[in-house]
């Protein structure tokens, strides 16, 4: 086949496939026009290069100019109508009646604006109290750093240690503390290690990182008077949830920690009197228990009721 024979061939199946396109589109107008029961509105539109050429709109418009009346809009615009009367009433009745429909009075306040939805406070963010901080000691003082580092190192094995299997941990907890990056003496990770493990396996408290507890968890609601109180947003430090109390524990890593509660300063107890009002209201049939762990130590400290109450929000 020469190249004319070759390209007349493909001319000619080029525009078959064009032709039945333009009849599946001639049909698809069709079947979209026999769809409709009652009424039928044929509109066009064109973008800044004008309609495309052959749209259903060029299609119908000569058609309903011919045998449709021409409208005028109170916009100035025209437009073709053709209608039929309806000879026959609803449902095959076969003649129209007239109904008068009674549509009761609209309520007030379907024809009055909405007032405007309470702004709710500037959120409440507790793990970064607005003030009270208590005084520390500077993390890059005598000791380079080095108390300060350690708290961290204590945040990051309990956060992560009561994830692991029992009998993994020292072993987890050995590799993760020999990390040359972290610069640790071999005395500095023994110390560490013994530390963090004896708060994990002190079996008074050993539930608080057991199976069921959570750690890292988003806390987020509306603490203090339900019309005036603060959006609180936060995450604890570790959650249990049993089916006889709520306990929430926040680390901390002041260098030297309190001895007492009443020592504690009043931001943190402003922290965990907003997390225990939090989730009183989403577990308002069980005690919600506030702890501190305060990582250099590290020690539990558990906050009483009273004490947080004097700082509720």
């Amino acid at each position: 086949m020469s190249g004319n024979e070759e390209e007349a061939v493909t001319k000619n199946l080029r525009e078959q496939a064009q032709e039945e396109a333009r009849r599946e589109y001639r049909r698809l107008l069709y079947v979209a026009m026999t769809r409709a029961r009652d009424r039928l509105y044929i509109g066009g539109w064109e973008g800044k290069n004008g309609r495309p050429e052959g749209c259903w709109y060029d299609l119908m418009e000569p058609a309903i100019q011919d045998i449709g009346e021409e409208i005028q809009l109170p916009t100035g615009e025209a437009v073709w109508r053709l209608s039929t009367p309806q000879e026959s009433g609803p449902d095959g009745i076969g003649t129209v009646t007239e109904r008068t429909q009674i549509m009761e009075p609209a309520p007030d306040w379907a024809l009055r604006s909405p007032p405007p939805e309470p702004e709710p406070t500037r959120p409440l963010a507790p793990s970064r109290p607005s003030g009270d901080e208590p005084a520390v000691i500077p993390p890059l003082s005598d000791d380079d750093g080095a108390r300060f580092k350690r708290g961290l190192l204590v945040h990051r094995l309990l956060q992560s240690l009561p994830d692991i299997a029992l009998d993994e941990r020292e072993a987890r907890a050995k590799v993760f503390l020999a990390r040359p990056s972290l610069e640790l003496e071999a005395k500095e990770q023994e110390a560490l290690l013994a530390e963090t493990l004896s708060v994990l396996g002190d079996p008074d408290h050993a539930d608080l990182f057991g199976p069921g507890s959570m750690a890292e968890v988003p806390i987020t609601g509306i603490v203090g008077d339900p019309e005036t109180g603060q959006v609180l947003t936060g995450q604890v430090d570790r959650l249990l949830v049993t089916k006889d109390a709520v306990t929430v524990i926040d680390f901390k890593t002041n260098r030297p920690p309190p001895e007492t509660e009443h020592d504690v300063a009043p931001a943190y107890l402003r922290q965990m009197a907003a997390y225990q009002a939090a989730l009183a209201q989403v577990y308002p049939d069980r005690p919600v228990r506030a702890v501190l762990l305060w990582t250099l130590g590290p020690r539990l400290m558990p906050l009483s009721d009273e004490m947080l109450a004097a700082h509720a929000p």
